[in-house]
């Protein structure tokens, strides 16, 4: 059931993979009187909050940490896009909102990675639950890939990295790679849902 429960939530919150937000932040210019710079905001400083009043249920969804990549953008072409996303169902009112990294993996090779695991700094295997995959620009040199994958993580996981970084490997029978979230970004997550 509670498999069930995760997978339903995980597709729910596939929904709102793609709905954050880029803001502005206007900040003065001390080195002249007569001018205002535009700063962008860190890219996780925000976070998307939808309230459906018929499910009773909140949804959070943070920003993309876009564009990490391993050892700088490679010649494989490798770069992830990584997001929190959260939901919180009122029905279950002493229930932490259920929490999922999501990862978009893009590369270049000559075979899918299939990503199945991922394990944290500590040592500690995470689920992961496969979201989708897709192939493009395929050549005899090999194709451009994209999996999307989710790694159930809870609240108190989120907690105790308020201060450090986050960091995970996924692995899969074609390779591994590692990513990384700041604790700016879960600070910012964790204000939201709670």
């Amino acid at each position: 059931m509670k498999k069930l429960i995760l997978i339903i939530l995980s597709l729910l919150l596939i929904s709102m993979y793609g709905c954050a937000k880029r803001q502005t932040q206007t900040s003065f210019d001390s080195s002249s009187t007569s001018r205002v710079v535009e700063k962008p905001k860190p890219k996780y400083a925000e976070v998307t909050v939808v309230r459906d009043d018929f499910q009773k249920k909140t949804t959070f969804t943070g920003n993309s940490v876009d564009g990490q990549s391993v050892d700088g953008l490679s010649a494989d072409g490798l770069s992830m896009n990584i997001l929190l996303s959260g939901s919180k169902v009122d029905t279950y009112p002493n229930v932490d909102a259920v929490v999922q990294i999501y990862v978009s993996s893009h590369y270049k090779s000559k075979d899918w990675r299939s990503y199945e695991t991922a394990y944290d700094s500590d040592g500690t295997r995470y689920e992961t639950v496969h979201i989708s995959h897709d192939a493009s620009s395929c050549s005899e040199r090999g194709c451009i890939f994209i999996e999307v994958i989710g790694i159930a993580i809870t609240k108190q996981y989120l907690e105790s990295h308020k201060d450090k970084e986050m960091k995970f490997q996924i692995s899969g029978k074609g390779g591994k790679e590692v990513f990384s979230i700041p604790p700016e970004y879960t600070k910012v997550f964790l204000d939201a849902i709670k």
